[in-house]
């Protein structure tokens, strides 16, 4: 169980109806229950028990019949910190007589209740308040199919009411099914018939409707395991062994309601994040300054997951720099990133939190690379000694929520930023990075006149530019869809050599002099370019052109600017020395 969700769940049981003979499926599983079927080396009722306790539940009932002995013997009384109890039906009774059976054994208000053959990716707690808010209301999660002729239909009114089922074959094409995910008050459960088989599906269900039965819709997949074609389908759709050894399961929608923490609000990625939450309608978005929760300080977070409980954090905090800052400051960036990573993560693991997304760096990769970097690489050379104490922190932050999942099952996942800018950037042309740095100092260059600036370095080396706003829509497409232990690269942009984005800056900025470079001066990595193939896998796309990514980047600068000189006149004004 996550730790910290009983309020939410606190009279509601799950029963999974595990009871089934699965005739259809027994040329492919002819020796065990239908949910001790193999997929990865797992039961697929394992991946079902994964849910619940990633979602937090406390208490579930496994509604046994066929082989019971069998799902008792895999499962045993406890999985995850969940409580597991069992029923068992000695004649076949049917998925309404199973489910009335079971409810002898749930002493909570509410029943979540899970077909044992089938799954589908859905925020189990966004269903919940749905249900909360819909008066308790008898609700089905509803899966959209491109074709519905072997499932059956579910016809909903425009207020999400359930109007009809249609039964197999009776249209075909796309709509929505039943995913087989339930909500119910357990005095509507309890009014089932006993004594004789009972389907929910053809006898109960039709009931419900004049009660107010409600669908409640998933954009995630749905997979049954009814047939052996469905089946051969299983491994696939729940991803590598490896993967599931940490516990993942599929990833389902943010819900727009959960308490989300985006730690580091103030920094550039941070920054974007929160905004890019705000603007798809997130309504409980936490982003706290340095000054209100300082992450280095343990008491601090602690005090403050403890007051918020946040369901979803965003990991965007830890001081960086440019090369100088890191030449200058690598004892200051280590302590930092250390301390902010273990305070996070731990607290999240500590108060429940259902997912969280810690941002590392490109130059967690060794310094010769092969490119494009892939995650394999990691580890496997030298790091750019410029940032070498930056990037093991970061690393040792990526190895943590690794370590946190693997011996806690909690779902932490660890993202690879490419080079970042945009409008939130600290412009400093000393300890900034690439081009917050380089606006800064030729913006400086254009008003001072001077015939030419002087960078570091050759300006050979080759870097992909990631728009921030860009990078924050990949944030949250990785916290929708992306759940497994191996870091994923979070890149896909422009790639320039320096010399390149110096040229379009100045460009941009209109800076008419000479560009020179220095190469006396350290150059960094010589090459940094992500393959984020996963990523774009998912679905993700850069959105942002790089000049117009600049040009909104040099305007944010220029009104910063004028926003210092205006606060700078008022202060004198205010003194009398103006």
């Amino acid at each position: 169980m996550v730790a910290g969700a009983e309020d939410l769940w606190a009279d509601v049981t799950a029963v999974i109806l595990a009871g089934g003979v699965g005739s259809r499926l027994r040329a492919a599983v002819s020796d065990r229950p239908k949910g001790l079927a193999e997929v990865n080396g797992r039961p697929f009722l394992a991946f079902l028990l994964d849910q619940l306790a990633d979602a937090g539940l406390p208490r579930v009932v496994l509604c046994t019949g066929y082989l019971a002995g069998q799902i008792r013997a895999a499962f045993g009384g406890e999985h995850r910190g969940m409580q597991l109890a069992y029923s068992h039906e000695e004649t076949p009774l049917g998925t309404g007589g199973a489910l009335r059976l079971a409810v002898e054994a749930v002493a909570d208000r509410t029943l979540l209740v899970l077909n044992g053959d089938s799954y589908c990716e859905v925020d189990l707690k966004a269903a919940y308040r749905d249900f909360l808010r819909a008066d308790r209301r008898p609700t089905l999660v509803l899966s959209r199919q491109a074709d519905t002729s072997r499932f059956g239909r579910v016809e909903c009114d425009a207020g999400s009411r359930v109007a009809a089922f249609l039964e197999k074959g009776q249209q075909d094409g796309p709509g929505w099914i039943n995913a087989g995910i339930y909500l119910v008050e357990r005095p509507l459960v309890a009014a089932i018939p006993t004594g004789r088989a009972v389907s929910l599906e053809r006898d109960v269900f039709p009931g419900w409707i004049p009660q107010g039965l409600r669908g409640f819709p998933s954009a995630g997949r749905f997979l049954d395991i009814g047939t052996p074609e469905s089946y051969a389908q299983a491994a696939s759709f729940f991803g590598s062994p490896a993967s599931q050894a940490a516990h993942g399961t599929p990833a389902a929608p943010i819900d727009r309601e959960s308490r989300v923490l985006v730690a580091g609000g103030e920094t550039l990625i941070g920054a974007a994040i929160v905004q890019t939450l705000s603007r798809r309608g997130f309504t409980h978005v936490l982003h706290p300054s340095a000054a209100d929760c300082p992450l280095t300080e343990a008491a601090a977070v602690e005090d403050f997951f403890a007051r918020n409980r946040p369901e979803y954090v965003f990991v965007a905090a830890g001081k960086s720099g440019g090369i100088e800052a890191n030449r200058r400051y690598p004892a200051d960036l280590m302590v930092d990133n250390l301390l902010t990573a273990t305070h996070l993560c731990t607290a999240a693991l500590r108060h429940g939190t259902t997912k969280l997304l810690y941002l590392a760096s490109s130059c967690c990769y060794p310094k010769e690379c092969p490119q494009p970097m892939r995650v394999e690489h990691l580890g496997t050379g030298a790091l750019e000694p410029t940032s070498a104490a930056y990037a093991t922190a970061k690393l040792a932050g990526v190895a943590l929520c690794q370590s946190l999942r693997q011996q806690h099952g909690a779902r932490l996942i660890a993202g690879i930023p490419a080079d970042v800018f945009g409008t939130q950037c600290r412009f400093d042309a000393e300890n900034s990075h690439v081009i917050p740095a380089l606006i800064a100092r030729m913006h400086a260059a254009k008003l001072a006149g001077d015939p030419a600036i002087l960078l570091w370095g050759t300006g050979a080396p080759r870097r992909e530019f990631l728009f921030a706003d860009d990078l924050a829509e990949a944030c949250l497409v990785a916290m929708d869809r992306y759940d497994a232990p191996e870091p994923i690269n979070l890149g896909g942009g422009t790639e320039l050599t320096i010399r390149d984005v110096a040229a379009l800056i100045a460009a941009v900025v209109g800076y008419r002099g000479e560009i020179r470079f220095d190469t006396s001066r350290p150059d960094g990595a010589p090459r940094k370019l992500l393959d984020s193939s996963r990523l774009l896998g998912l679905g993700w796309t850069p959105s942002t052109d790089i000049r117009a990514a600049l040009e909104a980047t040099y305007a944010a600068f220029v009104a910063q600017q004028a926003g210092r000189r205006d606060a700078v006149a008022e202060a004198r004004k205010g003194s009398g020395t103006a």
